[in-house]
């Protein structure tokens, strides 16, 4: 019952903060224009659920490297982005269209292998991606494939409104805090 309800609240909310942030994200898309040459949004082929490959959106906050040496360059304004997660917003239309959900395990690209074994092994691929998940909030990035497939299949056994509720909070302590590492409380199914 739990995932027909949460993907109608997804495409709820995802709608009315579509409507919302639309100034917003259009002062962005301006913003980076000025700011670089180039496309705006960055496009990228995302394993999904039951491992469909989507295409996530996102702002482009790296330069198109033109010179295969060269490191890419990450503007102020680039910047900033990353490090509130505004270049993450184009994802909402991911949502809306049912290829994510505001909470579940993150999309990785398809290279990410070892990740995508042990999610699979661990019963972790059968739920929509997520803006955010439990693995960002236990340690994002910082994270092992193992510890993040793990995270991710609890998620997918405990899936609940109250569990949503409590990662959509700590993510925005996590954005707001810019802190490395979230949540280390440990997985138990109580």
């Amino acid at each position: 019952m739990y995932p027909t309800i949460k993907r109608l609240l997804d495409s709820v909310f995802a709608a009315a903060l579509l409507a919302v942030l639309l100034p917003c994200m259009g002062g962005i898309a301006l913003a980076l224009a000025v700011d670089r040459p180039g496309r705006i949004l960055f496009l990228q082929p995302r394993v999904g659920k039951n491992d469909k490959i989507f295409t996530i959106y996102k702002f482009r906050t790296i330069s198109v490297k033109t010179d295969k040496t060269a490191a890419p360059a990450i503007t102020p304004l680039c910047a900033f982005l990353r490090a509130w997660s505004l270049d993450e917003l184009p994802q909402l239309w991911n949502i809306l269209k049912g290829d994510m959900s505001f909470v579940g395990p993150r999309p990785v690209v398809p290279r990410e292998t070892a990740l995508l074994s042990r999610r699979r092994a661990l019963g972790a691929t059968g739920m929509r991606p997520g803006l955010t998940g439990l693995a960002q909030v236990r340690g994002r990035k910082w994270l092992s494939a193992e510890d993040k497939a793990r995270c991710d299949a609890y998620y997918c056994k405990c899936a609940s409104f109250s569990l949503d509720i409590y990662i959509l909070w700590r993510t925005l302590f996590c954005v707001h805090a810019r802190e490395p590492s979230g949540d280390k409380k440990p997985l138990t199914n109580g």
